[in-house]
């Protein structure tokens, strides 16, 4: 067995990986910028989770960052993230990924569906009722 193989059979014991467990992350950001304080020299080695975190040390322009997880649907996540801030209007955003109410989430995942690589738009169209949940 393949070291990756036995340290994710280890973890899988623990943990389900056929769902996303971190939507969004909480964390304060500053307080990892300030300890680690990035520069443009650095390659930085950080677990994807919901993909907050690294936006933010991108703020700090590194030379690399490398996002690794080991449940593929925090990538898809994280992936989706990148599409809504690079595709929509702000409001749109906040919307679709939940900060703000929406009443038709669905409408405005299509306006970025294209975008989407496969892996990420099959695990969002084969979780739909995730886009479509609303707040309001």
């Amino acid at each position: 067995m393949d070291t990756k193989d036995l340290v994710k059979s280890e973890v899988e014991k623990y943990a389900e990986f056929n769902l996303i467990r971190y939507a969004q992350v909480w964390e304060d950001a500053d307080v990892l910028l300030k300890a680690l304080k990035i520069d443009e020299s650095d390659n930085i080695l950080s677990i994807a989770s919901a993909g907050e975190n690294i936006l933010s040390m991108l703020l700090s322009n590194p030379n690399k960052i490398y996002a690794i997880d080991l449940n593929k649907n925090q990538i898809a996540c994280f992936k989706f993230k990148i599409a809504c801030y690079k595709y929509l209007k702000y409001e749109e955003c906040m919307e679709l990924i939940g900060v703000f109410d929406s009443s038709d989430r669905l409408k405005i995942y299509k306006k970025i569906e294209e975008k989407l690589s496969d892996d990420v738009k099959a695990y969002f169209d084969k979780n739909i009722e995730f886009i479509k949940m609303r707040n309001n």
